[in-house]
């Protein structure tokens, strides 16, 4: 019987990186609607997950860019 790998918990997420966050998303509304389109779209969507990940990070408790979208 295989044993499944536990989650990584990790902290919430503070005030400042709440607020970054929403101003994040506010100036890049094609991002946070899930509008990019065209063959480069997830492309774009990964790049702004990845850059989004790294700026919250640096503020506070660190996630992976899967927790981030959660």
């Amino acid at each position: 019987m295989e044993t499944m790998p536990k989650a990584i918990k990790s902290g919430r997420a503070n005030g400042q990186q709440s607020e970054f966050l929403v101003e994040y998303m506010v100036s890049h509304s094609e991002f946070a609607n899930g509008k990019l389109m065209g063959p480069q779209g997830a492309i774009k969507a990964t790049q702004h997950w990845t850059n989004l990940s790294n700026c919250l990070n640096e503020l506070g408790p660190e996630k992976t860019m899967e927790q981030w979208k959660k």
